[in-house]
């Protein structure tokens, strides 16, 4: 009952603070928790040198408050053993309404004799790295790089995220132009076909009229055409004029079929390049804690080229999308922890992810859940089990892609 009151707490809190965070402009601000002032002032001394948005807590029952306050991305936890540090950050990560609105990177400083305890630590990413600060002599410039390093992955992160933004942009445009120009040439075609028929048609009248020009004749001057007349006469005789417009209609029959080849030529050419066209592969995260669940995902999209992470808790989806932004998210409903409703209404109230299409897979088709999901932002609703067709065309479709 414990666990599920703290998850309830911590969804709450990553929602509220979702809601209420302003686009992040500052990237480099650091807060420096300690339960000792003299080691937060010796760590802010150091910094300074460098840094100047430096934050320190004034009381250790303000750490959380202060914190959502300060816009930091880095976290320093400068306390007597790591287990205290644990618990500081803990509580953070339980308490804190901004702490997940943003990339942000924690350091554990640490003494010599506990460094194999924290990279243990780093190295399952309960802490984003380790200092040992303790004896200060050991190596006084680690903090000052660890910090610079910190501060480059996040800018790294956001950098890569335009990056993918813009990627996907040009994709897009690319798609668009492609089919555009392929509508273009199929109404080019089309214009051909219109041209022929006309030209049909007045070879038709032509040939109709000529037929009787040819047996209306009068008895005492002749033909129609004037066949007796002089040569400049012969010029204005209506069977000159009539043979002048069918062999105009002529040419205006080659031009529009040469221009039909031309157009076939180019549709054929523009289909050939757009299947040759690279493509960037969409990223998906699917978020389920049934490994069934997760490897039926797996195999159903990677067939279809698609990059796959992977989340086993709404906690670890939110702590993965600080660091990524996938192009979709497949959200499970039932999950340990932070439930998959949860997770989406603060992946859609938090500025950094709000952009992000989900679909949610459960096995609840209850009308009030299917609804609320919707309402939180949800792209669709899948059933499970669900079939292949189904859920890729869904896919698709949140991803504006042509079947």
């Amino acid at each position: 009952m414990a666990v599920r009151v703290e998850s309830e707490c911590l969804g709450k809190a990553l929602v509220q603070g979702a809601e209420n965070a302003m686009p992040v402009i500052n990237k480099d601000v650091v807060f420096i928790a300690s339960n000792s002032h003299s080691t937060a002032e010796v760590v802010r001394q150091m910094l300074a040198v460098e840094f100047s948005q430096l934050v320190v807590p004034t009381a250790a029952d303000r750490v959380v408050e202060e914190f959502d306050r300060s816009d930091a991305s880095v976290i320093l936890l400068a306390y007597s053993n790591i287990e205290q540090a644990e618990d500081v950050y803990g509580t953070l990560c339980l308490r804190s309404g901004t702490l997940h609105s943003k990339p942000y990177k924690c350091l554990l400083l640490c003494n010599k004799f506990e460094a194999k305890q924290a990279y243990e630590l780093c190295r399952v990413r309960k802490f984003d790295n380790y200092i040992v600060f303790w004896p200060l002599s050991y190596d006084p410039f680690r903090l000052l790089m660890s910090v610079h390093q910190a501060i480059t992955e996040i800018n790294e992160t956001y950098q890569l995220r335009e990056k993918m933004q813009f990627s996907s942009g040009q994709d897009k445009t690319l798609a668009e132009f492609e089919a555009l120009f392929v509508r273009q040439v199929e109404g080019s075609q089309t214009f051909a076909v219109r041209v022929n028929d006309v030209v049909e048609h007045v070879e038709e009248n032509i040939r109709l009229a000529m037929g009787d020009f040819e047996h209306k004749k009068e008895p005492d001057t002749g033909s129609w055409f004037n066949n007796d007349a002089e040569p400049d006469d012969r010029e204005n005789a209506p069977v000159y004029r009539l043979d002048r417009i069918r062999k105009g209609m002529e040419s205006i029959r080659s031009v529009a079929s040469e221009f039909d080849r031309f157009s076939s030529d180019n549709a054929r050419s523009s289909y050939q390049l757009s299947q040759r066209s690279p493509r960037s592969r969409h990223h998906i995260l699917v978020v389920e804690d049934d490994a069934f669940q997760r490897n039926l995902l797996l195999a159903l999209l990677r067939s279809d080229d698609y990059d796959v992470d992977f989340a086993v808790s709404g906690e670890e989806a939110i702590n993965l999308l600080q660091r990524t932004t996938p192009d979709l998210i497949l959200m499970d409903i039932m999950m340990p922890g932070i439930s998959g409703i949860e997770t989406t209404r603060f992946i859609k109230a938090n500025s950094w992810t709000k952009n992000i299409p989900i679909i949610i897979i459960s096995g609840k088709n209850k009308r009030d859940v299917i609804l609320e999901c919707i309402n939180l932002g949800a792209s669709s609703f899948v059933l499970k089990p669900f079939n292949r067709q189904t859920i890729m065309k869904k896919i698709s479709a949140a991803l504006n892609i042509n079947q």
